[in-house]
């Protein structure tokens, strides 16, 4: 079952008398991060919600599906953290999907402004967490199809629905792409899913920049109305290549 973490924080933060931003400090997020989560919608990596229960003195992955527990010594290792689909409310489970099923995220993967939902499921893909909202249902692909033609794993595949211009002409509102999460590093050059400042999913396409000093990523749209940006390598959080998609006629 999905957990809305922002409740559950909020609700934490009034049952302890705890300041936004004092716990936000205390967390090394920044002074406004917890507000950003909880009045604007923003917020959602793993590791911050882990860092924020940590400051309120709870289990690591109290926020992201473990148990509502009384208390918790945040020096000790948290005996509730598992991995993979035994974790306690993690989503999905090996009874909600079938081993080979791709789950979509939602709502939409931003191909201009992405967006996260404040409820959260979450999935362990090759050691890696990613909280983010998915939809109760499934994509399929036939295990020939995912052997010869992607040559990927279903497990490490997700799909996303692009919204925004900024992708046209290659992709379209409404277009679903494939992202291979386990390809984290923007090499070589291609479209990827990317997190923006604000933890929002957005597709771009990626490029390294070695002409300076310091290698750097473009990150480009294929619509020439929205403007390239240049990060830093140490900037950019890669959720995963884009290695297909479907096509709107």
């Amino acid at each position: 079952m999905a957990i809305d973490w922002r409740k559950r924080l909020t609700d934490e933060l009034q049952r302890q008398g705890r300041d936004m931003k004092e716990v936000s400090l205390k967390a090394d997020l920044g002074e406004t991060y917890i507000r950003d989560a909880l009045k604007r919608g923003r917020g959602g990596k793993v590791e911050n919600l882990q860092k924020i229960a940590k400051a309120l003195g709870k289990p690591e992955n109290w926020l992201i599906g473990g148990p509502l527990v009384a208390s918790f010594d945040p020096d000790e290792p948290d005996p509730l953290a598992q991995h993979g689909d035994d974790r306690p409310d993690a989503a999905p489970h090996k009874a909600d999907f079938p081993r080979d099923a791709m789950i979509e995220l939602s709502p939409r993967g931003g191909a201009g402004n992405g967006e996260i939902a404040a409820t959260a499921l979450t999935r362990e893909i090759d050691g890696v967490s990613e909280v983010d909202a998915i939809r109760p249902d499934y994509w399929r692909f036939p295990q020939r199809f995912l052997n010869e033609t992607l040559r990927r794993s279903a497990t490490a595949l997700i799909v996303i629905e692009c919204e925004g211009d900024s992708m046209k002409p290659t992709l379209a509102p409404g277009e679903r792409v494939w992202v291979d999460t386990s390809h984290r590093i923007p090499s070589p050059d291609g479209i990827y899913a990317l997190r923006d400042r604000f933890d929002n999913i957005i597709v771009k396409r990626v490029q390294l920049d070695e002409t300076g000093e310091n290698p750097m990523l473009l990150i480009i749209s294929d619509n020439d109305m929205h403007p390239t940006s240049r990060r830093g390598l140490d900037e950019v959080h890669i959720v995963g290549k884009v290695v297909g998609g479907f096509r709107m006629l």
